[in-house]
C-alpha cells in the first residue's frame, strides 16, 4: 500500500522557490529528488542548527543525513494526510522530531512556487518557516 496523496496546489501558500534557493533562504534537503516525490528543501536558519546540534561542518554529510530525515518526515506526512477527508489537508504538518532540538517538534509546509507549477516541502522550526512563510511588505 502506497502513501501518496493528492494536493491541490491551488490550495497552497506561493513562493518564490527559485529565488529563496538563489539567496540561499532555502537548501536542498535531499540530493535528487524521487522520481514520483516532491522537491524538499529545509530553511537556511535550519540547516545552520543542524551544523550546530551535530558538529558536522560537510555539507556532503549534512545533506545525507537529512534526506534520510527528510524522507521519514514526508512519510509520517503522507501516512497523516491519507486519512484526512478532501478538503482538511493542512498546508503545514507539525511532528515530534529531534531533528533540530531535543524534545522539539518540526513543521513541514507543502508550498507551490510562484512561476512554476511546481509543490515543494519546506522543512523547519515554526519560527523558521514563519519568517518565510509571512507576507512581505
Amino acid at each position: 500500500m502506497s502513501n501518496s496523496i493528492q494536493l491541490d496546489p491551488n490550495t497552497l501558500p506561493v513562493l518564490d522557490i527559485v529565488e529563496l534557493a538563489n539567496t540561499g533562504a532555502i537548501r536542498r534537503a535531499e540530493q535528487q529528488t524521487p522520481p514520483d516525490g516532491i522537491p524538499v528543501f529545509v530553511t537556511a536558519l535550519g540547516w545552520l542548527e543542524l551544523e550546530d546540534r551535530y558538529g558536522i561542518d560537510d555539507p556532503r554529510k549534512i545533506l545525507r543525513s537529512l534526506e534520510g530525515a527528510a524522507h521519514r518526515l514526508l512519510s509520517h506526512a503522507a501516512t497523516t494526510l491519507a486519512t484526512q477527508s478532501a478538503g482538511e489537508v493542512s498546508a503545514t504538518i507539525t511532528c515530534p522530531s529531534d531533528l533540530f532540538t531535543e524534545n522539539g517538534s518540526v513543521n513541514l509546509s507543502f508550498v507551490r512556487d510562484r512561476e512554476h507549477p511546481v509543490v515543494c516541502v519546506l522543512i523547519g522550526t515554526t519560527d523558521h518557516l514563519m519568517a518565510l512563510l509571512s507576507p512581505r511588505d
